[in-house]
C-alpha cells in the first residue's frame, strides 16, 4: 500500500492548517486519532486555537498568522498531503480576506501536493441563495459584527465570497467524516468520506455504564456545552439576564438530583456562572481546554447537553453510545436557512431530535424519555458509516487522486468495533 511506502520512507507526513474553528479542529481529530500518520501530523494554528492547543503533545503544532507564514511553514515540513479545516471559513471567520485566500491557494496549487479541504457546510453552497442568510438568528448584543456583516447588502457579500470559494477550491480533494451518500455533491471534484473506528473506542464500556442516568442511585457527571457563537444568541434571545438566570435554574435542578455538573461555556457567561457557584462543590464552570482533555471530560460523563444539533463534540458522544440531549438546534442551522435538513440526512440519518426547552424543568420523564431516544438514534448513526473506509485508505486514495468508490477490506462494519 502507499501509505506503507511513504511510512517506510519516513516521508508520511501531513498537515493540516486549522481556520481557529473548534469543531476543524476536531475534524482533523477525528481523521488522525490513533492512526500509524498521527505522530507525524503537523498542525498550523492560529489566534485562540494555537493557545489552546499549543502544548500538545501527540501532534507537532505552529502558530500561522499571514498566508506567508503558512507557506513558509509548510515548505519547511514538506508535506505529503495538505488538509484545510476549513478552507471554506477563512474569510467569514476574518482570519484573511478572499484576495489572500486566492492568493495562498493559488501558491500552494504551484506546489504540486495533493491539496484537501472539508465542507463544514455539506455540500449546502451547492444551492445557497443571498435570501437563505438569515437574520432572525440575533436580535441585538454580542456579536454586532457578524451581525451587521449579514444585512443587505453586506450579506450578498457573504453568499458571493462562499460562492468564490467554492470556485477557487474546485480542484481541492472535499474530506466528509459522514457517509457522502446522503450528501448532494459536485461530480466535477473528488469526495471523499472516512470513518476512524478508534472513535468508538468508548462504546461497550459506555453501553454498561449508561443504563439509567436518571436513577436517584446513578452519581456522576452531567456536562453542558455552549459554543460562544450560541451562548451569543441564547442570550439575544431572552431579556437582559434572564437567560443566565434560567441555566442556573437548570444547573441546580441537575446538582439536586444528586449529579456534579460541568459546564463549558466562553466568556463573557463563564464569569457570570463563575460569580454564582464560586463556592460550589458540585458544579464545576470549565474554561477552553485543550481538544484531548476536553474530550476526555466529555466522554467520562453521563449525560450532555448541547445547543446546537451539529456539534462536532455532540456527534462523537453519539458515536460513543452516549446520550446527548439538545436545547437548540444551533449557529449553523439559524444562520443558514435549508442547512439544518441537510446536515440532519447526513449525520443522522434524518431523524431529528426532539429538544429540551431551557425554560422548562429538567423532569424524570421528560430525561428519560429523551435519553431514550438519544441512545436508540446512537446506535443508528453508527449504522451510517457501514462501508465507509478508514483514513488510512482515505490518505491512499488522495494521494492516488481518486474518490473512494472502489472495494476495499479496509471499509467499516458495525462489527469491527
Amino acid at each position: 500500500m502507499l501509505i506503507d511506502s511513504m511510512q517506510n520512507e519516513g516521508c508520511s507526513r501531513i498537515a493540516f492548517v486549522i481556520s481557529n474553528d473548534f469543531g476543524e479542529f476536531g475534524t482533523m481529530r477525528y481523521f488522525t486519532r490513533s492512526q500509524p500518520f498521527e505522530s507525524d501530523t503537523h498542525v498550523l494554528l492560529t489566534g485562540t486555537q494555537y493557545e489552546i492547543q499549543k502544548n500538545d503533545a501527540l501532534l507537532k503544532i505552529y502558530e500561522y498568522r499571514t498566508p506567508e507564514s503558512i507557506l513558509s511553514t509548510l515548505d519547511e515540513i514538506e508535506p505529503n498531503v495538505i488538509f484545510f479545516c476549513s478552507a471554506y471559513l477563512f474569510v467569514i471567520n476574518k482570519i484573511f480576506t478572499l484576495r489572500q485566500v486566492k492568493y495562498l491557494v493559488r501558491e500552494l496549487e504551484t506546489r504540486e501536493i495533493p491539496l484537501v479541504t472539508t465542507d463544514p457546510l455539506l455540500g449546502y453552497l451547492n444551492q445557497i441563495q443571498p435570501s437563505q442568510i438569515k437574520l432572525n438568528s440575533f436580535k441585538s448584543g454580542l456579536f454586532s459584527a457578524i451581525k451587521r456583516s449579514l444585512f443587505w447588502p453586506q450579506r450578498y457579500r457573504v453568499y458571493r465570497d462562499f460562492k468564490a470559494l467554492k470556485m477557487l477550491l474546485v480542484n481541492f480533494v472535499h474530506l466528509y467524516p459522514v457517509p457522502r451518500e446522503n450528501l448532494s455533491l459536485e461530480n466535477s471534484r473528488i469526495n471523499v468520506d472516512f470513518v476512524n473506528e478508534e472513535l468508538f473506542s468508548h462504546s461497550a464500556e459506555a453501553i454498561e455504564r449508561i443504563a439509567d442516568p436518571t436513577r436517584p442511585e446513578s452519581s456522576g457527571i452531567w456536562i453542558y456545552v455552549m459554543s460562544r457563537l450560541d451562548m451569543e444568541i441564547q442570550m439575544d434571545l431572552y431579556e437582559n439576564n434572564e437567560f443566565v438566570a434560567i441555566l442556573c435554574d437548570r444547573l441546580l435542578e441537575t446538582v439536586a438530583r444528586g449529579k456534579k455538573v460541568k459546564i463549558s461555556i466562553p466568556e463573557p457567561l463563564r464569569s457570570l456562572l463563575e460569580s454564582r457557584f464560586c463556592n460550589s462543590l458540585e458544579i464545576d464552570v470549565l474554561g477552553y481546554k485543550p481538544y484531548d482533555q476536553f474530550i476526555e471530560e466529555l466522554l467520562s460523563a453521563e449525560v450532555a447537553f448541547y445547543w446546537n444539533v451539529l456539534s462536532n463534540s455532540a456527534y462523537l458522544r453519539l458515536l460513543n453510545n452516549l446520550p446527548v440531549l439538545f436545547f437548540d438546534i444551533g449557529h449553523m442551522a439559524r444562520i443558514f436557512e435549508g442547512s439544518y435538513e441537510i446536515a440532519i440526512r447526513a449525520c443522522l440519518g434524518g431523524r431529528k431530535p426532539r429538544y429540551l426547552d431551557i425554560r422548562a424543568e429538567l423532569s424524570e420523564d421528560s430525561l428519560r424519555d429523551k435519553i431514550d431516544e438519544s441512545l436508540a438514534l446512537a446506535n443508528s448513526v453508527k449504522e451510517l458509516f457501514i462501508g465507509s473506509l478508514s483514513p488510512v485508505a482515505v490518505l491512499n486514495q488522495i494521494a492516488g487522486g481518486q474518490q473512494n468508490d472502489n472495494p476495499t477490506n479496509e471499509r467499516f462494519s458495525a462489527n469491527t468495533s
